[in-house]
């Protein structure tokens, strides 16, 4: 096969929730997410034998946990064709939070309307960079979210979490043409089955061309790896017959992605205790709580997600000003912040127009005394740090609405 190399402006990237955890399913084309960046660092325990056999050599390693962790950053970008219409990015919030609700607008949070969410949301992610590199990772959680509302810059949320099970495709070649329909197993060229990896989704090229992924079309689902005979197995059956040197290569979709803009910076609104306010800029940071299990010695990943304690926190940035109008008064906030009590808060992303639109929701937030910051010629400026409180019902601490 000829020599690739990925470059980043070709990448596209797949989220979805999962129907079970950790089990690979086939992505959609509207499947599609536009994030800004997505990292995934895989990772495999080895330990150290502690044998002691007359030399200061290590002897051996014992293998331990795989798994690994990832990271992505995306706009805030409401679908736009309907209040009720998820965004792109849905799949990350609903994981994030536990409830997406379409109801009215479309919310995400931490209670189904009743009840608070306690079975978490686990997603399949995957990334494509051009023919040759493709890398798919399952039993996904979000630990963390992260949502930035920035005067004149675009709103970026910015997730990060774990995962059980991580799959490739780095491209390879056949070594002998598949001649029955039926087979579900291919030999690669010597050495080189190490470039494909169980859970990845291929596609069989022929030299001429030809392009074979299945009656469906939806490509072959990598199952087992043989790195010492160099025979991957896939399902479904292949099909079709495939020419010598046909070469094994991420299957191709197609994305679906929503045309609207990302949420700019301008317009922006914010609420503090019922009354609008000026924000240099407004932060939140959501600790989900959530984690993988792999204490069990049945298993080598984790194999199960729980719900652990969640923490809501954020900063809202202002220019410090003393007023006896109400909008214009950030200096009563400061005040307040001895007494202990709490305020809601509900930051805007976008301007003041549906379908347009984001907003974060914290209904009962704390504010924590905070000094204010007096440059030497420029403007006194003030952060508020805050840490959100459940407010009348369990899981309500903070929400995100598009609408």
């Amino acid at each position: 096969m000829a020599t690739i190399l990925p470059i980043g402006v070709q990448a596209k990237y797949f989220a979805k929730a999962e129907a079970t955890y950790d089990t690979v399913s086939a992505f959609v084309a509207a499947d599609a997410v536009p994030l800004i960046e997505l990292e995934i660092t895989p990772t495999k325990e080895f330990h150290a034998s502690r044998e002691r056999v007359g030399s200061a050599s290590l002897q051996r390693e014992v293998a331990g946990i795989s798994g690994g962790t990832w990271s992505a950053s995306f706009y805030a970008k409401p679908n736009g064709s309907t209040v009720t219409t998820a965004p792109d990015v849905g799949p990350f919030l609903k994981a994030a939070f536990g409830d997406e609700n379409t109801s009215g607008d479309v919310s995400y949070r931490f209670t189904d309307g009743s009840d608070e969410v306690f079975t978490p949301t686990s997603l399949q992610i995957a990334r494509y960079v051009g023919d040759a590199m493709y890398e798919v990772i399952s039993g996904c959680w979000v630990e963390q979210c992260d949502v930035e509302i920035v005067g004149n810059a675009e709103t970026v949320i910015n997730v990060s979490g774990g995962f059980a099970s991580f799959g490739y495709c780095y491209g390879a070649q056949i070594n002998g043409a598949i001649s029955s329909t039926s087979a579900t197993t291919a030999t690669l060229d010597s050495g080189t089955a190490e470039r494909v990896g169980v859970g990845a989704r291929i596609q069989f090229k022929e030299p001429g061309g030809t392009v074979i992924n299945g009656a469906a079309s939806t490509g072959f689902e990598i199952t087992a790896v043989n790195t010492t005979s160099d025979v991957i197995t896939f399902d479904p059956a292949v099909g079709a017959t495939v020419a010598d040197d046909s070469v094994v290569q991420p299957f191709t979709l197609a994305q679906t992605l929503t045309t609207n803009n990302p949420l700019g910076g301008v317009g922006c609104g914010m609420s503090i205790g019922g009354t609008a306010v000026g924000m240099i800029s407004f932060s939140v940071s959501i600790a989900t709580g959530i984690h993988g299990l792999s204490a069990e010695a049945t298993t080598s990943k984790p194999n199960r997600l729980a719900q652990g304690a969640r923490s809501v926190t954020g900063t809202i940035e202002s220019y410090f000003l003393t007023s006896d109008t109400a909008t214009e008064d950030i200096s009563r906030l400061i005040g307040t912040a001895h007494e202990g009590g709490t305020l809601a808060l509900i930051a805007r992303a976008g301007e003041d127009t549906t379908k347009a639109r984001m907003k974060v929701n914290v209904p009962a937030a704390r504010l924590e005394v905070t000094p204010v910051s007096v440059p030497e010629a420029e403007e006194a400026t003030v952060s508020i740090n805050f840490v959100a409180r459940q407010a009348s019902a369990v899981g309500d601490e903070c929400s995100i609405d598009f609408d």
